[in-house]
């Protein structure tokens, strides 16, 4: 149930996380450069399905993994090599010609990203509305989106999640309307969890039930 207490005058009170809804989730490239016998950044963290793009600025060099899963051979400046890790873990690798001289290495961390999402039922004042969420965490950002659809009570709608005020929707003529909320934008986004709720009220009065549920890994 929504706690009275939990919204503010200023908006937004859930907790920042990790920088990741529907309009948001993506896989990513992630550019690691080698100039003067070094990997910048040295060490990243990604997200499963993500690629590390290493583009070579200077020098001739290689990128190989320790456990043998790509080598990029000996190329020099302008060119790229790529790589999709799509399993978590941690992945080390050098470059064969400067690791003993100048301890030329990295490491990739990767990390499953967490995907919560699902259906919003009709409430006591629109039965017949409907709604739909989805929320992802990556390592580089978190985000969330709350869409609703044929809500016939009101032009406007406050979301909650587990009780807490995230943002307000404004509905169109259909009584349609999403909200998008993304750590990129600057925007707080809360750290959901396997059933959390989502509830949709009335924004003119905070007490009339549009549209509920509850987010899980299994949507």
């Amino acid at each position: 149930m929504k706690s009275w207490f939990a919204r503010t005058s200023g908006g937004l009170i859930a907790l920042a996380l990790l920088a990741a809804g529907t309009g948001f989730a993506r896989a990513d490239v992630i550019m690691v450069h080698l100039t003067n016998n070094v990997f910048t950044p040295s060490e990243v963290t990604i997200a499963t399905g993500d690629t590390v793009c290493w583009i070579w600025d200077e020098g001739v060099h290689t990128s190989t993994s320790v456990d043998g899963l790509w080598d990029s051979g000996i190329i020099g400046p302008g060119s790229m090599f790529e790589y999709t890790f799509d399993q978590a873990g941690d992945y080390a690798y050098f470059c064969s010609l400067h690791l003993e001289c100048c301890n030329m290495e990295g490491i990739i961390h990767v990390v499953d990203a967490v995907e919560l999402s699902g259906t919003l039922t009709g409430g006591d004042a629109d039965p017949d509305a409907t709604g739909q969420a989805a929320f992802e965490m990556r390592p580089d950002r978190t985000t969330l989106s709350v869409a609703v659809a044929g809500v016939t009570s009101t032009a406007t709608v406050d979301v909650f999640v587990n009780g807490n005020f995230i943002g307000t929707i404004a509905l169109d003529g259909n009584g349609n309307g999403e909200l998008d909320l993304s750590t990129l934008n600057g925007d707080n986004v809360p750290n959901l969890q396997d059933g959390d709720e989502i509830e949709v009220y009335d924004a003119a009065d905070d007490a009339t039930l549009v549209v509920i549920g509850n987010v899980s890994s299994g949507g």
